[in-house]
């Protein structure tokens, strides 16, 4: 008990005892809240752009046996390097066109049509890395799982994970363009992405406030419009409504929303960078664009509740300070 004592109210029940306790000072009904839509990110099938093989034959292959590149091309050709997952493709990618440069060294002087040779294969890697890499971003598990299926809301102020996650969205955008690449730390940045998955979190939260504070903000105006406050004098009726708007929007919902906002900012920058990278499917631009969208519309849905409220005190002489201790 004690420890339930100290846990913080998800959202949804800070939202609906915010409401009752609104409706029971007003007497009036309330209003059905409505659930935000779902997440609707595109199919697997819509994201995923196949990568061309490169062919290699027998004799050229048995050239690169002192290579690194040899086991490489060997590696591809069983049955689990023909259907890697999109982390290991791209480990795989990145691994080939480093071990191209060093066997293109060691064949310059040796076999130097076959240097030249790997050096196109060389551009055309660079080339198809840049596909491979949105195959990661779009289709990985841990991606996916990150912005489909949240667990649990935006809390007031226990979101630990959240920092470590915006660290490995950034570091997901950096692999792009670099070919430096640890095994250890992709896997670690995934399954932080996994674990925390913070972009559905972030967007189911606010979704949710935008929906609820919408329909709260429609069905108050009238009623409290209707409170008396005559010359400015606050009834008793204002002054608990006060106390309730203090006690969970200013005091639950707003530090949420201020959270929303921040981890909104630390990760926008990516998603903005990634609704114009060629490299990254139209489908999921066009997903990126509408949750901008939506925060656009979080963010109204909250400034024009603060406005109702704003409006109402200023008509009863009452600031949004902390109810009086009795």
């Amino acid at each position: 008990m004690l420890l339930g004592g100290c846990s913080q109210p998800d959202v949804p029940d800070s939202i609906e005892e915010y409401q009752a306790r609104l409706t029971r000072v007003l007497d009036i009904t309330p209003v059905t809240l409505p659930s935000p839509a779902p997440l609707n990110f595109p199919s697997r099938e819509s994201l995923h752009v196949d990568v061309p093989s490169m062919n290699i034959n027998l004799r050229e292959f048995y050239a690169l046996q002192d290579c690194e590149i040899g086991t490489l091309v060997a590696e591809r050709n069983t049955a689990l390097g023909r259907t890697p997952h999109p982390s290991q493709r791209f480990r795989y990618e990145t691994r080939l066109i480093n071990a191209l440069d060093a066997c293109i060294d060691v064949l310059n002087n040796e076999k130097p049509e076959l240097a030249e040779k790997l050096a196109e294969w060389k551009q055309q890697k660079l080339q198809q890395r840049d596909t491979v890499w949105a195959n990661l971003i779009t289709t990985s598990e841990a991606m996916r799982l990150a912005m489909t299926l949240p667990r649990g809301w935006i809390q007031q102020d226990l979101n630990p994970d959240a920092g470590a996650a915006v660290n490995a969205i950034g570091y997901l955008n950096k692999l792009k363009s670099t070919l430096s690449l640890s095994v250890n730390e992709l896997d670690e940045q995934l399954k932080q992405i996994e674990s925390s998955r913070l972009p559905a979190r972030l967007w189911m939260t606010q979704d949710y406030l935008q929906v609820t504070l919408t329909e709260l903000t429609a069905s108050l105006a009238e009623p409290l419009n209707a409170v008396s406050c005559p010359e400015g004098r606050a009834s008793d009726d204002a002054k608990i409504l006060r106390n309730v708007f203090y006690l969970f929007f200013i005091e639950q919902i707003q530090p949420v929303g201020s959270n929303i906002n921040q981890y909104y900012y630390q990760i926008q920058p990516v998603l903005t960078q990634w609704q114009t990278d060629p490299s990254l499917s139209e489908s999921f631009n066009v997903f990126l664009k509408e949750r901008e969208l939506k925060f656009t519309a979080y963010q109204k849905a909250v400034s024009d509740h603060v406005t109702l409220w704003q409006r109402f005190l200023k008509r009863c002489n009452l600031s949004p300070t902390a109810p009086a201790a009795s």
